[in-house]
């Protein structure tokens, strides 16, 4: 099982930058925004959108101080968070905070 997980983790981090290629979800900033709100740990989100942590915490970290939610769910749990979330809702909030 240990040898098999990450093959698991390699296909579920594929499989959610499918996702957002997809949905056409192409800046990093809503990327990390949309992990961040469904609960995914920071390193994958570093890992999953390729942000520095400073770039990071400037434009997505500074959105979510003080909500003290931070789920740290596993990379093959957030893929099938991703697909269950309503992403249309995600998406116009991440728009509403980042551009207006």
């Amino acid at each position: 099982m240990k040898l098999r997980e990450p093959k698991r983790i390699k296909e579920a981090e594929w499989r959610i930058k499918q996702y957002f290629y997809k949905h056409n979800i192409n800046n990093p900033f809503a990327q990390a925004y949309i992990l961040r709100k469904i609960g995914t740990k920071q390193s994958s989100i570093l890992k999953l959108t390729g942000l520095s942590k400073h770039d990071y915490y400037l434009h997505v970290g500074s959105l979510f101080r003080n909500t003290g939610n931070y789920r740290q769910l596993r990379i093959t749990d957030v893929e099938v968070v991703l697909m269950q979330e309503k992403l249309y809702d995600l998406l116009e909030e991440t728009h509403e905070k980042n551009f207006g």
